[in-house]
């Protein structure tokens, strides 16, 4: 009986040993699922600048620059598929799902400058969420940061296709 009960309780340690191995090894050399795959619904809608007038928007393919003292212009852009990882792994690592919708100048409290702002709507994984910001509000909370990280990959992305398109200043 004794013998039994050995090998029970040796098999049991093995089947833990092994299944523990298999979670260390799946938690820290398994690559994160997050920045493997770009979800199949993923859209970007932002929209910046003095009164918002520029656009990107992933649905439409739509990039409007606010030309200031001229008409905007409207541009098709379309994001490549590294260009939209990229948003997304950072969007993933800032956890933007879980930000604060508005970021809004205190109550009292004036805008930096007039109209300046931005608006940041992101579809992922059957998820909406909109964030918006304003001039005023404090740029040093955790939300803020984050959010500025992923926005500022969002202009870079934006800067390099206007060089690449050769759009023009505004004047």
């Amino acid at each position: 009986m004794s013998y039994n009960c050995a090998k029970i309780s040796f098999l049991l340690l093995i089947i833990i040993f092994l299944l523990g191995g298999f979670f260390i090894w799946r938690i820290w050399w398994m690559p994160k699922e997050e920045g493997k795959m770009l979800p199949k619904d993923f859209e970007l809608y932002y929209s910046f600048g003095v009164d918002e007038g520029n656009i990107l928007d992933t649905k439409n393919n739509l990039y409007k620059k606010d030309m200031v003292c001229d008409s905007p212009l409207s541009f098709t852009v379309k994001l490549n598929e590294n260009e939209k990882k990229e948003i997304y792994n950072t969007i993933a690592e800032n956890n933007f799902f879980n930000l604060k919708e508005n970021m809004l100048p205190p109550s009292g409290g004036a805008s930096c400058l007039p109209g300046f702002g931005f608006t940041l709507r992101v579809t992922a994984n059957e998820k909406t969420k909109t964030i918006r910001w304003i001039c005023g509000y404090p740029e040093d909370g955790p939300d803020y940061l984050k959010l500025k990280n992923i926005t500022n990959v969002i202009d870079n992305i934006i800067l390099q296709k206007e060089k690449e398109m050769s759009i023009p200043e505004p004047r």
